[in-house]
């Protein structure tokens, strides 16, 4: 067989797999972009993979109707958790509230603006959270077609940029389109910290869904979330603001060592009943997980005899549920 008959095969054959992988290709997007049932719209919701870090499209039906209900729909899912599949969550924060919600059409274009209204919360979020809310809000709700842009308020007030201007109006243009903030594997997990409650000089338990990379010791989540403080408006920070994880958390035998800045001692109140609780609040919450029974306090990668001259720091330190003020009586204090 000559050289060139033997090309010639080759390529009639490289063509034939073009023609084939065109077909099966084509098949697949005619299964999976399947048109919507009978009085149903196809609606595009954004989710974030946990596992890359990265926003993903997500295909759901919402009843066709007026603008309002199909944008309350819509929104509906964006909101919801997701139920398709293990890695994929919501953007949406879960203390966060919506106040209000609207629709704004021009008489002139006949194109809407939705413009959504948040609680204070929103400001609690880290700048990488509210990156990938941010984007997954804009670009789910402008996927239907009579939205063009989404303006947000926080508390009734225009969101400001970093620089203290207004954020103004978002869209596909001016937000990221698939923001990715890290190529490692993240994941979420719920984690119990503990603060104060002055009135009754205890503490008590607060719960909050925290991103975490597994790669990073989960005992550093539970510190930097006690240095952040507490979300509840009636609770009070245990550790000084100022303070810093000065190295990762390592747990050796059951014993925890905590590493952290000197503003752990020379920022903290000179009350011994509180600094006890500041203590206990670091070792409460990291004793909650299965393989800690103590914690060894470190101050700037040194061992030092005791907090403000007043609690001794230089051995271990076991859990103490006494100080844990129990559920009901919490419930009790703050009812309504």
């Amino acid at each position: 067989m000559s050289d060139s008959t033997h090309k010639a095969k080759l390529i009639i054959l490289l063509c034939v797999l073009v023609a084939l992988s065109s077909a099966l290709a084509a098949w697949f997007v005619f299964v999976r972009e399947a048109p919507p049932p009978e009085g149903m719209v196809a609606v595009t919701i954004q989710r974030l993979n946990i596992n890359t870090g990265a926003l993903v499209p997500r295909q759901h039906h919402i009843e066709e109707g007026d603008r309002i209900t199909m944008a309350q729909d819509t929104f509906s899912r964006f909101i919801s958790p997701s139920a398709d599949a293990a890695n994929l969550r919501t953007t949406y924060p879960e203390n966060l509230t919506l106040l209000d919600a609207q629709l704004i059409t021009s008489a002139l274009t006949g194109e809407s603006s939705f413009v959504v209204d948040f609680s204070d919360a929103y400001h609690d979020m880290s700048p990488s959270e509210e990156l990938y809310f941010r984007t997954s809000l804009v670009w789910t709700m402008t996927d239907l077609p009579f939205i063009t842009d989404v303006q947000i308020l926080v508390e009734g007030e225009e969101l400001l940029r970093n620089d203290g201007a207004p954020m103004g109006i978002l869209n596909r243009v001016n937000v990221a389109a698939a923001p990715q903030i890290s190529a490692v594997r993240v994941d979420f997990e719920r984690i119990t910290i503990y603060f104060l409650e002055r009135d009754e000089l205890m503490l008590v338990p607060e719960e909050r869904l925290v991103r975490i990379n597994p790669e990073r010791p989960i005992e550093n989540y539970y510190i930097e979330a006690l240095i952040e403080g507490p979300r509840e408006a009636w609770l009070s920070p245990t550790i000084p603001p100022e303070t810093r994880l000065w190295a990762d958390v390592h747990t050796i035998e059951g014993t925890a060592y905590v590493n952290l800045s000197s503003d752990f001692i020379t920022r903290s109140p000179a009350v011994a009943e509180v600094l006890r609780l500041q203590i206990l609040s670091v070792v409460n919450s990291l004793t909650a997980l299965n393989d800690i029974d103590r914690v060894q306090f470190l101050i700037e990668s040194e061992k030092v005899d005791s907090l403000r001259g007043i609690w001794d720091l230089s051995n271990p330190i076991e859990r103490d549920p006494s100080v844990i003020l129990q559920p009901q009586h919490t419930q009790d204090l703050h009812a309504f």
